[in-house]
Formats: C-alpha cells, sequence, structure tokens
C-alpha cells in the first residue's frame, strides 16, 4: 500500500512494537494487563508511561499532532542588512522615477543614486 516514507524514528517506533508483540506471543498472553492500554503502549513503544498519556490527553484536547518546537529560522532580507538612510534614498529615486515615467531597473536605480 503506498504512502508516506516513514522517518527513523517512525520505523524504531515499528520494530519496537514487533519485538513487544513477539514476546507477548512466546509469552502465550500478555505481558501488562489489557486493561491498562497507557502501559502496554508505553511498553510496546519503549517510551514513557508519562509520555503516553500526555499525547493522549492531547488529543482529546484537540491539539494537532505535530513536533514541537521545530522553528525554521528563515534567512534575513538583503534590505534589512542595509541602512534605513539608504533604503529611503532608494525609496525616494524609485517614486521619484516612476513620477516622470521613466523605466525603472536596476541600472538606471544604481545611476540616480549615484548621482544625488
Amino acid at each position: 500500500m503506498p504512502g508516506r516514507a516513514n522517518n527513523g524514528q517512525s520505523r524504531q517506533l515499528i520494530l519496537n512494537a514487533i519485538d513487544y508483540f513477539t514476546r507477548e506471543k512466546g509469552n502465550s498472553g500478555p505481558l501488562v494487563s489489557v486493561n491498562e492500554v497507557h502501559q502496554r503502549v508505553a511498553e510496546a513503544l519503549q517510551v514513557s508511561l508519562r509520555t503516553v498519556s500526555r499525547i493522549c490527553g492531547e488529543r482529546q484536547k484537540g491539539i494537532p499532532v505535530e513536533t514541537p518546537g521545530q522553528k525554521r529560522n528563515k534567512p534575513k532580507k538583503k534590505s534589512e542588512d542595509s541602512p534605513d538612510g539608504i533604503k529611503t534614498s532608494v525609496r525616494n529615486t524609485i517614486y521619484d522615477m516612476k513620477q516622470n515615467e521613466k523605466h525603472v531597473t536596476i541600472k538606471s536605480l544604481v545611476y540616480c543614486v549615484l548621482l544625488q
């Protein structure tokens, strides 16, 4: 069945679950009472009981499943590195060129800014 690729952590969780249920098969029954669902999940996936409880609580509250704290820093725009005086000068030059119906290109803009 085609679908999404699993990352390394997903693959490890799958292997942990397979190992757990193989141990249950060898035990001829559950290792933990079937009534203790969170405990069985924690042991099968080799994560803490607190993690299982927290994730189940988030699901009940309607919080979407996502990896927390994965923010990507965007590179600064080139204009952010320029001093405000240069930005203002370029902006005013563009306004003047548009008002005089001149075609604005980088070359013409550089030429006009250098003349000022």
